[in-house]
């Protein structure tokens, strides 16, 4: 991590702000939310959301309830520090949750009034079983995914359970309870887990956590440029990859794998939720997290992605959704192109060969379970398979009716969105090929030709000038301009002829202050603040992609515009910068980047957050700043060096990792351009140049 370190003072959930927000998580347990007391009060999860609403506390009958209201909190990614002081009380704690799942509290507190003062650690939840041999032990009941959790439950109090206070003392003590799974995780090993943080010095304690932590950045480049929102937006990005990354080694994880968030939109019934939630493996946001990830100079993160995505798929080498004791639901997802895109950084040949077969599967699925025979575009029955459920074009064919849910009213669909992550799957399986010198390359090229040309026929309107999902059977054209309409662009398959499709970005339908609608606000269904048809069909909350503006396009999006300024000599250079800016400041609190809080979607008109997810890992940012900013392109023997102008004073990277090399770059304005691979400088100019640079 950079010099600069993320913080937040009473870091809160929007729609619960008496809830205190957490920073670090373990491979298994993890907080939603906390109150504001000593301990681990709230809801807490473990594995999958179970809403545990205890681990332990510390409470005191001399101190009345209410003045823990006045606690005042500041976030850190490592650990949260909480402080109170009154006529009776001076009270301070860090804790945080180690990354093998032991919640450890160190609290001081200092007597200040004339009358002794009682604590008493709490920890029986009334739904658990407690052992008191040999230690404290908690059992949970037998969770919904099946499984049954224990803590041990420790301190270096000599009295576990209470301890008076006197006038003017001052006590210092730590609080530790190590998780495991019943049956699986031995209790001497979380017994020695606990012990061992128990004795301690709790300075020591806290500087190992911070350290421990920190492992996770020690190959990540630093950046840093003259817009500091970019600077804060770099920093928070890497946390949420962080914060979001496990190998909970249970069930079906046997690897390490990326959730979109450790929010959940559910229901807080302790050990009884139900809703959606994110903690979970998620395919259609693989690609997004490999996007950024790939720039971490350790490739094993990435790897274990892979194989977490590739022990997910059915029996035709789909990727589906993947909990510790079940899996759910396909989405569409461009894994395979992002992989690609990794491999060309991280080159690695015999993973490749362990995995290549299994890719050539899923390709070869795609083709048997979502084409008629007739062509190779994409055909969606579920809106929910490329993660914008409610996008109006399902309902065109029938007038966008208010009767959404009739079966009758919607129309599958042959999708840009869709087959567009299918062509660049297909690129990206006739790249690995080629690296592989597998004969099967020039198979994958030409499906990828074939529909490449299909979209650009069967998709595209002339008169309107756009891209357009088509009816599945009829091939009739759903005249919505989707925000999927400009992926052509991002996937650079569309030919100059149709340029001013691409710049319908720019104009009144799909330009706002804040950052791009879902749809074209001269739809009917148009709904900047969600809603279908003056209706909350899924409350205030819900994901209706008629509207709001989603992370997950924006980064797609301003990545298209990226490229095609490459393409076109920098045309759209100054449109970029205001995009980047732009979606920076999406991922702060009431425009303050001092308040990182990114969430699932936005009113693109009013910039509003429309939900609650907060640290949502489900776009990218890192690999536009990398791409863009720095100018950096990938190929299997060279790099490109091709920075936008974007008004910056200055920036900087170094540490970049690329196949085994070290490249740094440097730019002041007016003053020097300069990059150096491996020590040696290779280019030094005044302004900023494009170059290639041999590997």
């Amino acid at each position: 991590m950079s010099e600069r370190t993320l913080k937040y003072s009473n870091r809160t959930f929007r729609t619960r702000p008496d809830k205190l927000l957490f920073g670090p998580a373990g491979n298994r347990l993890f907080v939603d939310y906390l109150d504001k007391l000593p301990g681990f009060s709230g809801r807490i999860d473990y594995l999958h959301k179970v809403n545990l609403n205890l681990i332990f506390k510390v409470t005191s009958k001399d101190i009345e309830k209410e003045t823990w209201d006045y606690m005042k909190a500041v976030w850190h990614p490592e650990y949260l520090e909480t402080e109170l002081e009154d006529a009776k009380i001076f009270f301070r704690e860090k804790k945080y949750i180690t990354k093998e799942d032991c919640a450890v509290s160190i609290q001081y507190w200092k007597n200040v009034s004339n009358q002794n003062i009682t604590l008493k650690l709490s920890y029986t939840p009334e739904y658990c079983e407690i052992e008191n041999e040999n230690g404290i032990k908690v059992y949970s009941p037998v969770t919904n995914h099946g499984y049954r959790f224990y803590y041990i439950l420790k301190t270096n109090l000599s009295n576990q359970e209470q301890y008076i206070l006197q006038p003017n003392e001052m006590l210092q003590f730590v609080i530790v309870a190590a998780f495991g799974i019943d049956k699986k995780d031995p209790d001497d090993l979380c017994k020695k887990r606990a012990d061992l943080l128990c004795r301690m010095e709790p300075d020591i304690l806290l500087a190992q956590q911070c350290r421990d932590y920190r492992e996770f950045y020690q190959e990540i480049p630093r950046f840093e440029c003259s817009d500091k929102a970019l600077n804060a937006a770099w920093d928070y990005r890497w946390y949420i990859l962080h914060n979001c990354y496990a190998e909970p080694k249970y069930g079906n994880y046997n690897h390490g794998l990326m959730y979109e968030g450790r929010a959940h939109k559910m229901g807080k019934e302790i050990f009884h939720p139900t809703g959606w939630e994110f903690t979970k493996f998620i395919p259609l946001s693989t690609p997004l997290h490999i996007t950024d990830m790939k720039w971490n100079g350790n490739s094993y993160y990435v790897k274990e992605m892979m194989k977490s995505l590739l022990d997910s798929v059915d029996e035709r080498g789909e990727p589906r959704v993947m909990l510790s004791d079940t899996f759910g639901a396909s989405y569409s997802n461009y894994s395979i192109w992002a992989f690609y895109q990794y491999y060309l950084i991280h080159p690695d040949l015999h993973f490749l060969n362990e995995i290549l077969d299994k890719l050539k599967k899923y390709i070869n699925g795609m083709i048997d379970k979502y084409t008629d025979g007739k062509n190779l575009l994409q055909i969606v029955k579920i809106h929910q398979l490329t993660g914008k459920e409610y996008q109006p074009s399902y309902w065109f064919f029938s007038d966008f009716p208010e009767d959404y849910a009739n079966p009758k009213t919607y129309t599958y669909l042959k999708r840009v969105d869709s087959s567009i992550y299918f062509y660049l799957n297909l690129i990206g399986l006739m790249g690995l090929c080629e690296e592989a010198e597998d004969k099967d390359a020039f198979k994958y090229q030409s499906l990828a030709e074939q529909l490449k040309l299909e979209i650009n026929t069967k998709m595209w309107d002339e008169n309107s000038e756009f891209y357009y999902d088509i009816h599945f059977e009829t091939e009739e054209k759903a005249f919505v301009k989707n925000i999927v309409g400009f992926y052509p662009w991002w996937a650079d398959i569309a030919p100059q002829s149709k340029i001013k499709g691409f710049e319908t970005l720019f104009g009144e339908e799909f330009e706002t202050e804040y950052m791009f609608p879902s749809v074209s606000n001269k739809c009917r269904a148009y709904a900047p603040n969600g809603g279908w048809m003056g209706n909350f069909i899924k409350g205030r909350d819900g994901c209706v992609w008629d509207g709001p503006s989603w992370p997950y396009t924006n980064g797609i999006i301003i990545d298209a515009v990226g490229k095609q300024s490459q393409k076109k000599d920098h045309i759209y250079d100054k449109k970029f910068a205001i995009y980047l800016h732009r979606y920076a400041m999406q991922h702060f609190r009431n425009g303050n980047i001092n308040e990182p809080y990114l969430v699932e979607h936005y009113n693109p008109e009013t910039g509003e957050a429309l939900s609650d997810e907060v640290d949502y890992n489900h776009s990218y940012f890192i690999d536009l700043i990398m791409c863009y900013v720095l100018g950096l392109k990938i190929y299997k023997d060279y790099i490109q060096i091709d920075p936008l102008y974007l008004g910056l004073d200055y920036f900087l990277c170094t540490g970049i990792k690329i196949k085994n090399h070290r490249l740094d770059i440097k730019y002041q304005r007016d003053k020097i351009f300069e990059v150096i691979l491996d020590g040696k400088e290779i280019i030094k100019e005044k302004k900023l140049v494009k170059q290639t640079v041999l590997l």
